[in-house]
């Protein structure tokens, strides 16, 4: 019986050297990942530090960026919603824009017509413009000067 449990002892020592040397692995293997984190660690600090230090001058112009891209989403989507809805009220009324528009050009037509028959009707020197006359001026103003003597 005593061989029996001094085997027994025996591997129960050799699993506790075996696990010691595990976690001894172990635990070297956690420091170094510890050390390395901390590495990462830092250097993402300083990656943060110097993206804020430099952000500082910039962060102006990204405010007003980001105001301006705001704003331009809203008008595209407004314009995209008032697209939608003008297009579709002008399918439903396109005989109305059609006769509206066939209107115009009629009258800008018969516009353009008049005209040139007024040309055509005026004579050459009703286009000119009448001659201003300075002796009038020249003697109303020499008329003042001797009644004053």
């Amino acid at each position: 019986m005593e061989s029996a449990t001094d085997s027994a002892i025996l591997a129960l020592i050799i699993i506790g050297i075996i696990a010691i040397f595990f976690v001894i692995v172990l635990l070297i293997y956690f420091i170094i990942v510890v050390r390395k984190s901390n590495i990462v660690m830092k250097k993402v600090d300083y990656l943060i530090e110097d993206i804020t230090y430099k952000s500082e001058s910039l962060n102006v112009s990204v405010d007003a960026i980001n105001k301006f891209s705001n704003y331009l989403l809203t008008l595209d989507s407004k314009s995209h919603k008032f697209l939608k809805r003008m297009f579709i009220l002008a399918s439903e009324n396109r005989n109305y824009i059609y006769n509206f528009l066939d209107k115009v050009r009629k009258n800008i037509t018969e516009n353009e017509k008049n005209k040139k028959s007024k040309e055509k009707t005026q004579s050459p020197k009703a286009k000119e413009k009448p001659a201003v006359n300075l002796n009038k001026k020249t003697t109303s103003t020499n008329e003042s000067k001797k009644d004053k003597k």
